[in-house]
Formats: structure tokens, C-alpha cells, sequence
């Protein structure tokens, strides 16, 4: 994987220099994104706060809980990119998490999620619910919604502060994003996806 220069300002910025990186591509072929574990072993975030990379031992806080890198090691194992309509997730069988980007705003009617919508229209509506009750409803959080595929859930994160370019840059935030993902990545270990 890679990081371009914009997420690894603004990872250094939030997160004290520790640069691991994302890859996504848009367009026709949308491509499922996933984060790449560092390369060290345990990184300083800069704040006093210590995360371990791929291979480390520590299971988070002495609770059985795997640490975030601990889980995105051995999803990196397990990651698979898929060309073509993202919203069949069909690349083998077992549970599935379709992961995306939401904005802040409860917009919801350009881009991927349009073919959510044509598939599972009560995602949509869930995610505009929450906008509306605002309860978790912050930078970073993950819906889960269930679809009416058992073994299918759509998990939209809220990584985009605002829906346009700005005076701050574009509205993707990727450290929500990072922790969304972290949320994801956390459930789809405990449920095999």
C-alpha cells in the first residue's frame, strides 16, 4: 500500500508522525481500502500513547481485547480486493462487512452509496435516523446495518467532516476514518467476516 502526501500531513499532524497508509481506488471500479500495519514494532503516537505494529504480543489493557495493530495484522492477511460493483461483495462465501465513508452532514445521495441504496434501501434510511437522533453520531463512529442477506452487513463510518472542498482542505478525514476502520476491523474478527 501507499500514502499519499495529503493523509500522511494529516496523519503527522494528528498523530505524531506515525505514518501507516491506505490505498483506495475510485471511479468505474470502486476497490475496497484498507490500512497497512508499520513497519516497527511499537510506534509513539506522540501523545504518550504506544501502538504496536504486526507480530506484537500485546492483546490490549489485559482484557483479551487483540490491540488494533494485533487486528489489522491479521486482516491484512485476509484482505481481499475486488474490481467491479463493490456492493456484491461476492469474493467467497462466509459474513461480510461492506465498509464506506460517510459525511457529517446525513447527506446521502451521490456516489457509492447510491448503489447501496438500490440494494439495501433501509441503509440508507438508517443512516439519515441517525443523523437525525445524533445519538453516536460523531467523527469516527460506525453504523452497523443489518441486511436482509444474513450473512451481509454494511457498516457506514463517518470519515468526511462536510461534503466539499473547502478553506480545510477536502472533507475526507483520515484519522475518523482510521478509527472507523479500527471499529470495523474489531467486529469483523469477532464475527469472522
Amino acid at each position: 500500500t501507499h500514502v499519499s502526501q495529503q493523509a500522511q500531513q494529516e496523519r503527522q499532524g494528528e498523530k505524531g508522525g506515525v505514518a501507516c497508509g491506505w490505498s483506495s481506488q475510485l471511479g468505474q471500479q470502486q476497490e475496497l481500502s484498507a490500512w497497512a500495519p508499520c513497519d516497527q514494532a511499537e510506534a509513539n503516537q506522540g501523545d504518550g500513547r504506544r501502538t504496536r505494529a504486526a507480530g506484537s504480543k500485546d492483546r490490549g489493557a489485559g482484557h483479551g481485547v487483540p490491540s488494533s495493530a494485533a487486528v489489522l495484522a491479521a486482516a491484512s492477511r485476509r484482505l481481499h480486493f475486488v474490481s467491479g460493483d463493490a456492493s456484491l461483495a461476492n469474493c467467497d462465501k462466509g459474513r461480510k462487512i461492506i465498509a464506506h465513508s460517510c459525511n457529517d452532514q446525513g447527506r446521502w445521495g451521490k456516489g457509492f452509496v447510491m448503489a447501496i441504496s438500490a440494494r439495501w434501501p433501509q441503509v440508507a434510511r438508517e443512516y439519515r435516523d441517525w443523523h437525525r437522533t445524533r445519538k453516536g453520531f460523531v467523527s469516527g463512529a460506525v453504523q452497523f446495518c443489518p441486511t436482509n442477506n444474513h450473512l451481509l452487513t454494511v457498516a457506514n463510518m463517518i470519515g468526511q467532516r462536510g461534503i466539499k472542498t473547502g478553506s480545510k482542505g477536502p472533507p475526507v478525514r483520515y484519522a475518523s476514518i482510521e478509527e472507523a476502520l479500527m471499529t470495523v476491523g474489531a467486529r469483523a474478527a469477532n464475527e469472522g467476516a
